[in-house]
């Protein structure tokens, strides 16, 4: 399906639109710099937070508290913030509550997301992308693990319809089921209406954004923060992160 059915806009008018969102004088020209009490993302950990999640979609607790270099419990308390601001989403996965900024993973794909997190499921799932139909025994070679790794993870991954498999016994062999070419599908289609999204909110928090670049499914920008100018490179499409991963 194509960009311009989905979004009922054609690329270039969208890319234009973010253009504008960013750069637009009149628009930007109208907002100050907010003190941290004001603007939720003026705060150095949340920004981080903020970033961190749009590059890891579905990430724990223990997760976002190592990467912003934060202890679990000053994590939970800006993750709380803004949750209730609507800045990002939450749910329960396996007795763990998972984030990801609001509006960036589709309702239906937390879970789906939140599992692909582990290094050794997402690591069968790109194995299966370029060699389907592996058997169970050639996975643990490939990943470098012990087979009651692959197995449990395989275990997961019928489990929630990732892998189909077929044949007999040990000599099972699997292969991803269209719901992850689905998944893939879904996303690689959104990039564009995610940056908008990004820009809007990075203009309504008060950071003064503006677009270096626009790259594929990432764009390059730039914050005006007080005394200093702060660059991020954002990735606009979540499951990018389990084929690179």
């Amino acid at each position: 399906m194509s960009q311009e059915k989905v979004t009922g806009q054609d690329p270039q008018s969208i890319g234009r639109a973010l253009q504008k969102i960013f750069r637009q004088e009149d628009l930007l020209g109208k907002i100050e710099v907010q003190d941290s009490t004001l603007s939720l993302l003026m705060n150095d950990a949340r920004r981080d937070i903020f970033f961190h999640l749009l590059k890891e979609p579905c990430d724990h607790l223990r997760g976002v508290a190592k990467f912003t270099g934060t202890s679990p419990s000053s994590a939970r308390w800006h993750l709380q913030k803004m949750v209730e601001l609507e800045y990002t989403g939450s749910s329960n996965f396996r007795n763990r509550t998972v984030y990801w900024v609001d509006g960036m993973v589709e309702p239906g794909d937390v879970e789906l997301l939140a599992l692909l997190k582990d290094s050794h499921t997402s690591s069968i799932v790109r194995h299966l992308f370029r060699s389907p139909k592996l058997r169970e025994i050639e996975l643990t070679k490939l990943l470098d693990t012990r087979q009651q790794v692959t197995f449990t993870r395989l275990r997961s991954l019928l489990r929630y319809g990732v892998v189909e498999a077929s044949g007999p016994g040990y000599g099972k062999k699997y292969s991803l089921s269209p719901l992850i070419f689905e998944l893939q599908d879904r996303y690689n289609e959104k990039p564009l209406v995610y940056q908008e999204r990004i820009a809007r909110l990075l203009v309504d928090d008060g950071l003064k954004p503006r677009l270096s670049r626009r790259s594929g499914s990432k764009i390059y920008i730039k914050l005006k923060l007080p005394g200093r100018v702060e660059k991020r490179m954002v990735e606009c499409n979540p499951f990018i992160r389990v084929l690179l991963m």
